[in-house]
């Protein structure tokens, strides 16, 4: 299937019918063969949280996606995130800037998004195993060159029923043609700045 139809797919619990969740994103390995973990959200009764969740105990039954992972571990992980997050400040209403009595210039407003990142409530990082690794959010609209220059874009992934690796790279060309590569045909790297670099393999274009 392909990573676009995955994205936003919902799912529930083999056996516990109050977790149940939503595919948000997918983490991929650097040299884009391996699917590392998805990204969802996840709703227990606890309440909802995002979490990478490996693909081993994501499964097809009947059409529909289920987790098997042990509903007491999802569960407790779900706990530790909200409770990680409760103090998460809401800043969207706050003043961009006040005035203080000395001329001084404050934001109250970039204050607390300071706070929220330093305290981790963006995206949750990574499990150490696959810090390398890049969400399919990042590598889509991401140019792919070649000796000829930008041979084109990545627009979607196919990947294996068992959501574990991935068969190849959509591409949309400058000729607005749409093509696949294997995952093998591209180099994968990044620049000082950590900007994602793809290349083609010149034997491939």
């Amino acid at each position: 299937m392909l990573a676009s139809q995955l994205i936003d797919t919902r799912f529930h619990h083999v056996s516990d019918a109050d977790i149940s969740g939503r595919i948000t994103d997918i983490l991929i390995d650097d040299t884009l063969d391996d699917v590392l973990f998805l990204f969802a959200e996840v709703t227990t009764t606890e309440g909802t949280a995002p979490l990478f969740i490996s693909p081993s105990v994501m499964n097809w039954h009947a059409g529909e996606l289920q987790i098997s992972a042990e509903a007491d571990n999802v569960a407790e992980r779900v706990r530790n995130v909200i409770s990680k997050n409760d103090v998460q400040i809401d800043y969207t209403d706050l003043p961009s800037t006040l005035i203080g009595p000395f001329g001084n210039t404050i934001s109250p407003a970039m204050i607390a998004a300071i706070f929220n990142r330093n305290r981790g409530f963006d995206t949750p990082r990574p499990p150490d195993e696959a810090r390398d690794g890049l969400l399919f959010s990042e590598l889509k609209g991401v140019g792919i060159s070649a000796h000829v220059g930008v041979f084109g874009h990545v627009t979607d992934m196919v990947l294996l029923d068992s959501l574990k690796q991935i068969s190849g790279l959509c591409l949309t060309t400058s000729d607005e043609e749409i093509t696949t590569f294997l995952p093998e045909q591209v180099n994968v790297d990044r620049s000082a700045d950590g900007q994602l670099l793809l290349s083609a393999h010149q034997s491939t274009v």
